[in-house]
């Protein structure tokens, strides 16, 4: 079994950018089940330490109930 590790998403829905982190397998497994977000391989430079920090606190497991950006990215599925 592979171990999950955090990969900084991102999901541009309505003229606004929302960012995260996701806690997966593998890059592959988000895009298959949430094919909406984009992963990020690398910190954009505006994003601070500190932001990503909390992201990071924050992290979505992909196995976890869906909330925060993913409700957005489920409502836009259904349309605003």
């Amino acid at each position: 079994m592979t171990v999950k590790q955090p990969f900084l998403v991102a999901f541009e829905y309505m003229r606004a950018g929302y960012w995260g982190v996701m806690s997966a397998r593998s890059e592959a497994e988000i895009k298959e089940r949430w094919p909406e977000l984009t992963v990020v391989r690398e910190r954009p430079k505006w994003m601070s330490q500190e932001t990503y920090a909390n992201y990071l606190d924050h992290a979505y497991d992909i196995d976890g109930q869906p909330h925060g950006i993913l409700d957005i990215v489920l409502n836009s599925r259904t349309g605003p």
